[in-house]
């Protein structure tokens, strides 16, 4: 019952290993039969050996010697073929005990084979194939672990010993031994071929396992990833609102202005709705609409006193180029709030032919420090990709996002005039898809050191434009804030 629960419990691949090997086994363990059998048979009517025996011994110790070295043959072949096996799916290291074993106990058994099992006049007599059976058994046994190549390459002095061990058994003719190795060699070379290629099927359904295990962990990670994207591209805008709007507050109670109540009534809205879009993404079933993202907007670039003007519309964008989109005016007018002093902001949204472009205009970027060594400028990378791509969870999320559906991220700079320009196929479907999950290409998810609004994101590349994150300031600083208390 044990043996059977252990097999149920068992993989695929566990089973298959475990079919193939106690195939091999009982192969190798036909051979002290076979011994019996060769010398039962070769002393059936005599008591003693017949004269074609160099070492005449009774019946009975005929049968004993020659089982008896035949078992620590294969026993110590079935050992190296375990050794062999370990060594090929690399759960072991070779011995070797264990090759000096398998040659101690092969040349015994070929020399009990020339020396105490009679001979006869037929072509093959039964010592000669006992002493092929052995030769063969080694080979194949301790070649599982070597290449092909190599396999092939042993079965030729293996097959000339065999030869030879005919040689010392009965006289032979040069076109007879040629013969006999040729015979010989074909036979060690197909039984050693046919352990080395199911110890090779082995490995193969291992390596199998192996990589369909590799997959499940990477379809994970790359759920965490998503996740983690998704949970900064939600929060972040709430979580700069709240920030800037908190500013708000704080300047209004201190100039004991009446509004100062109705901002903290706003930022509880906000927190209420920051909370409800986390579980949303926890749950799987977020949802960003294009139009209540460009509202949401326009109510948080004003609030921070910029000038805000926004053109266009969603009507003629498909639903998935929409969803993108939305996703790229949320970080876009994120980044403008945390890292611009931006008096001005354009917000535009055109439909050019088949695609769908939305531009975002500030004029409150500032330089980021060693920009210009970057050789980034207007959106173009410098010959050193790692230096141009900033790794993390905003801009480059985005340009992953837009690159899925065959879209592009564009950044451009003038001064303090910062442009982020984002193109997709307007109709846009799902068969989109198809590219999702390949790295978009250089030019799309290329982003300036100096993102859409500064110095932040530029200084901490590792942290990209992590919006909420540890390595962010608790606090926009923001001067628009005071400002429009004023």
């Amino acid at each position: 019952m044990r043996v059977l629960d252990r097999w149920r419990s068992s993989t695929d691949a566990a089973r298959f290993e475990a079919y193939t090997w106690w195939s091999i086994a009982v192969l190798l363990w036909i051979v002290p039969f076979f011994a019996l059998g060769v010398a039962g048979a070769s002393t059936a009517d005599l008591a003693v050996a017949d004269s074609d025996a160099r070492l005449p011994l009774t019946r009975t110790w005929t049968v004993v010697v020659v089982v008896g070295a035949a078992a620590l043959q294969t026993w110590s072949a079935t050992r190296t073929a375990r050794e062999s096996w370990s060594v090929r799916l690399g759960r072991g290291t070779p011995r070797p005990s264990t090759l000096v074993l398998l040659l101690a106990s092969t040349v015994l058994l070929v020399a009990v084979s020339a020396l105490v099992v009679p001979s006869s006049d037929s072509w093959v007599s039964s010592a000669e194939f006992l002493a092929l059976v052995a030769i063969t058994a080694g080979v194949a046994a301790y070649g599982a672990r070597w290449t092909f190549r190599k396999l092939v390459i042993a079965v030729v002095p293996a097959a000339i010993v065999s030869a030879l061990t005919n040689l010392l058994m009965r006289e032979m003719g040069v076109r007879d031994l040629l013969v006999m190795a040729v015979a010989d060699g074909l036979v060690i070379l197909g039984f050693g071929a046919s352990v080395w290629l199911s110890a090779w099927m082995v490995e193969v359904v291992r390596r199998l396992e192996q990589a369909r295990h590799v997959e499940g962990r990477l379809a994970v990670a790359e759920e965490r990833l998503r996740f983690s994207r998704d949970l900064h591209d939600t929060v972040g805008r709430s979580l700069s609102a709240i920030a800037v709007k908190s500013e708000l507050a704080a300047e209004l109670a201190r100039r004991g202005r009446s509004e100062a109540p109705e901002e903290m009534t706003s930022v509880r809205d906000l927190a209420h709705e920051a909370l409800a879009e986390v579980r949303s993404v926890a749950a799987g079933y977020r949802t960003v609409s294009l139009t209540d993202e460009l509202e949401g907007a326009r109510s948080l670039l004003r609030s921070t006193g910029a000038v805000t003007t926004m053109t266009g519309d969603a009507d003629g964008v498909g639903p998935l180029a929409q969803d993108v989109l939305a996703w790229v005016v949320r970080e876009g007018v994120t980044n403008v709030v945390r890292h611009s002093s931006a008096r001005a902001v354009g917000l535009t949204l055109v439909r050019e032919e088949d695609d769908a472009v939305l531009t975002l205009v500030n004029d409150g970027a500032t330089p980021a420090p060693g920009a210009q060594d970057a050789g980034l400028e207007n959106g173009e990378a410098s010959d050193d990709d790692d230096a141009a791509v900033v790794r993390g969870n905003g801009l480059a999320g985005l340009a992953e996002r837009l690159g899925r559906i065959g879209g592009t991220l564009r950044t451009e700079r003038s001064g303090r005039r910062f442009v982020l320009v984002a193109r997709v196929p307007a109709d846009a479907t799902g068969g989109g898809s198809s590219t999702a999950g390949s790295a978009p290409s250089p030019t799309e998810a290329t982003v300036p050191a100096e993102t859409t609004g500064g110095p932040a994101e530029a200084a901490a590349p590792a942290a990209s434009s992590s919006v909420g994150t540890a390595s962010s300031p608790a606090t926009p600083s923001s001067p628009n804030a005071a400002e429009v208390a004023r």
